[in-house]
């Protein structure tokens, strides 16, 4: 019984040595998951948090139909990404939706900062919509939510925003 044992110690230091290896040898996969990870909690932040206002206010903040970047910028919040298109040079600030709470949304690990976000808002009046996206999103990954506040908005406020695309 005891001859067996340094033959099975031996087999069970290679396995975890190999485990050890691949996980070792491909930090940067891990790295882009997490990162990702993150992006996908921060979109529901936003998301939750322009929900909050929608419900407390019966209203929404100025939000287009076109993807806007969340920001406090008033130039240069255009970004091309694999991820996301925006076109819009200014940015949406949503950092004021806070009511004196948490005084500031997320923002990207990699390409944001609290003056560009790095993440994508729209508005689609016709359905009642709000996507939010997540324009740093790597490895082909494409990361958004999106929900209908349609229960939470006014009349008015469907007519005002229909009638500002126009």
């Amino acid at each position: 019984m005891m001859r067996g044992l340094p033959g099975l110690l031996l087999v069970l230091f290679g396995v975890v040595m190999i485990g050890l290896i691949a996980v070792v040898s491909d930090p940067q996969k891990a790295q882009l998951s997490r990162r990702n990870a993150q992006r996908q909690q921060d979109v529901a932040e936003i998301l939750g948090r322009v929900e909050e206002f929608a419900k407390e206010n019966h209203t929404l903040p100025p939000l287009t139909v076109e993807l806007q970047q969340i920001g406090t910028e008033q130039t240069g919040c255009g970004l091309e990404t694999p991820s996301c298109t925006i076109r819009s040079d200014a940015c949406i600030n949503l950092h004021s939706l806070m009511n004196n709470r948490d005084l500031s949304l997320p923002s990207d690990l990699r390409i944001g900062s609290y003056y560009k976000t790095g993440y994508g808002i729209s508005f689609d009046p016709s359905t009642q919509i709000v996507k939010v996206v997540a324009c740093g999103a790597e490895d082909t990954a494409q990361i958004s939510l999106e929900r209908s506040l349609q229960k939470y908005l006014t009349e008015v406020e469907v007519t005002a925003t229909k009638n500002a695309k126009k």
